[in-house]
């Protein structure tokens, strides 16, 4: 997952913007190839997978409505920032 960069501001005439940060949730399978503990030592040979949770912050710029999650995802959303035009930072939450 890319860390988060810097979100920018609004574009110039494009007016106010509302954007939404919100929770990445899914999960993965993991094997012996993630987690060399599930290699069982006296046999040597993988034992068990199991499955890991995963989860991230995203923001979606300029919308008022979740994306659709990608299948086995589900999406929280968390806050909405309503972006002022006139300010290229954000000061008041």
């Amino acid at each position: 997952v890319e860390p988060l960069g810097v979100l920018s501001p609004p574009a110039e005439g494009e007016g106010d913007r509302t954007d939404l940060v919100y929770l990445d949730v899914w999960e993965r399978e993991v094997g012996a190839a993630d987690d060399i503990d599930l290699v069982h030592p006296d046999i040597k040979i993988e034992t068990c997978v199991r499955l890991k949770r995963e989860w991230v912050v995203r923001v979606a710029e300029g919308v008022k409505e979740l994306p659709a999650p990608p299948e086995g995802h589900v999406y929280y959303e968390i806050a909405k920032i309503t972006r002022n035009a006139n300010e290229k930072t954000i000061s008041n939450i």
